[in-house]
């Protein structure tokens, strides 16, 4: 009886460490190739992001500009530093690295 007891103590301490594990990897997203989509600059209205080519508004976020990825699943929008990330343009296949829902770093190929 004390084997079993034993075993399902070990059995749990597995469990656990494998769903911290699944969290640890779930906060890092990594990297991802992206086609950017759409870049939010701020607009006349104060408070609003508009969209180059498309034209849509955005609620403006902590950043002043946003930047729409799209790859063949989903489209994400993630807000990004204007002075850092002006030269990218819409329709370019970047690299990007997430964490934590923002951006780390964008890369060409």
């Amino acid at each position: 009886m004390k084997k079993v007891h034993v075993k399902f103590v070990v059995l749990g301490m597995l469990l656990v460490s494998l769903l911290l594990l699944i969290k640890v990897l779930n906060d890092f997203e990594g990297k991802k190739w992206m086609t950017i989509e759409e870049k939010y600059y701020p607009g006349n209205n104060p408070g609003v992001l508009t969209g180059i080519s498309s034209g849509k508004a955005l609620k403006r976020t902590q950043k002043k500009c946003a930047i729409e990825f799209k790859n063949a699943d989903r489209s994400e929008i993630y807000p990004v530093d204007c002075d850092r990330y002006t030269d990218f343009r819409i329709g370019e296949k970047v690299k990007v690295t997430v964490s934590k829902d923002s951006i780390v770093k964008i890369r060409r190929k």
